[in-house]
């Protein structure tokens, strides 16, 4: 048979590691070895191995390894928006791309902040038999059904937390972001602050208010100085906050909006009141968009490692599926600080 038609061969029927040890002349266990990258191979050998590996297309049969685990090699993936949050939309490529380098692959759905649309991912990734969940949590809910039957599936929490203490977490420091951003515009000079930020009950929320009240008692500044808004994640929450902090007298001279949609919708209502940025009004964001730094002026932002966020939390959660958990049943909660970037959408009170 020519070389060219067992290449064809072995590319329709899958070669197996029998296939490159007979074209190798060396063992399986050899075989196997050179490609797992064993240092008890010599390195003339390991690159023949290699070679052939990659002439014959061998693919690692990671399901067939899955399969004798009792595993699928999926991770289910839930996060609340793609369409408005550069926060989850970035972090689903970045996790997808993570879980793909360690052999897993994704099944991602999107809550739409909805308990019941949830609920319903939820049964389905039980259904698919997903080996682990990732979770940009919404609400206090429990995801505890997924380990109502006879096999446990670990649960990461990542970007922020519920009010369950049994989940692992990556998470991002709300609170000291916070501090960091009413530090600089407390540091600017303003001493009427508006903050824009999400639905009470959610702890990213409380964190982050506890964090711009610290700021202010470290100032010497009472709760005056602070006035804040809630509403749901959107651009057009944001828009009405800002009317609404405009409205009142005197008006805010600084606006730290807590989500890149708060921050269209402040920069629209703005735009329609004649408000100028900075001359008027200082705005400063939580998160670092993309299009922050190509706007007019580019934003100041509290930036976070998402790559890095991305990395760990795919290798805790895959640690997690193959090992097992802690001894002691303890959760692992990383709390991962970024940086405040400072641009010219920040400037004194009055102007620059």
């Amino acid at each position: 048979m020519s070389k060219w038609l067992q290449f064809c061969w072995y590319r329709l029927r899958m070669a197996t590691l029998r296939d490159i040890a007979v074209r190798a002349s060396v063992s399986i266990s050899t075989a196997s070895r050179a490609l797992s990258g064993h240092h008890h191979v010599q390195d003339e050998t390991r690159k023949r191995i290699q070679t052939i590996a990659r002439e014959l297309g061998y693919v690692p049969n990671s399901m067939a390894r899955g399969l004798r685990r009792n595993q699928t090699r999926t991770i289910g993936v839930l996060i609340p928006d793609m369409r408005n949050s550069s926060f989850s939309s970035e972090s689903a490529v970045l996790l997808q791309r993570k879980f793909q380098e360690l052999g897993y692959g994704t099944v991602l759905y999107v809550t739409g902040y909805d308990r019941e649309t949830e609920l319903r991912c939820i049964d389905r990734l039980r259904f698919q038999q997903v080996d682990g969940v990732l979770r940009v949590p919404t609400s206090a809910m429990s995801v505890d059904v997924l380990n109502a039957g006879p096999r446990s599936i670990p649960v990461l929490e990542f970007l922020r937390r519920s009010q369950a203490e049994r989940y692992d977490g990556v998470l991002y420091d709300d609170e000291e972001g916070a501090y960091r951003v009413m530090e600089h515009l407390i540091h600017l000079g303003h001493r009427r602050i508006g903050v824009i930020t999400g639905p009470p009950e959610t702890s990213s929320t409380k964190r982050r208010l506890s964090g711009a009240e610290r700021a202010l008692v470290a100032a010497g500044l009472g709760p005056k100085a602070l006035r804040v808004v809630h509403g749901e994640y959107s651009p057009a929450a944001g828009h009405r906050a800002f009317e609404t902090l405009m409205a009142v007298e005197p008006p805010v001279t600084a606006v730290f909006a807590t989500s890149a949609q708060f921050v269209l919708g402040v920069a629209m209502a703005a735009k329609e009141q004649n408000v100028l940025i900075p001359q008027r009004v200082s705005l400063a964001a939580f998160g670092d968009p993309e299009w922050g730094q190509l706007i007019s002026p580019p934003l100041t932002t509290y930036t976070l490692p998402l790559p890095e966020m991305a990395m760990t939390a795919a290798l805790l959660l895959t640690s997690r599926i193959e090992k097992g958990p802690p001894e002691d049943g303890r959760p692992v909660r990383i709390w991962i600080s970024g940086d405040l970037v400072v641009r010219g959408s920040t400037a004194p009170p009055g102007g620059l």
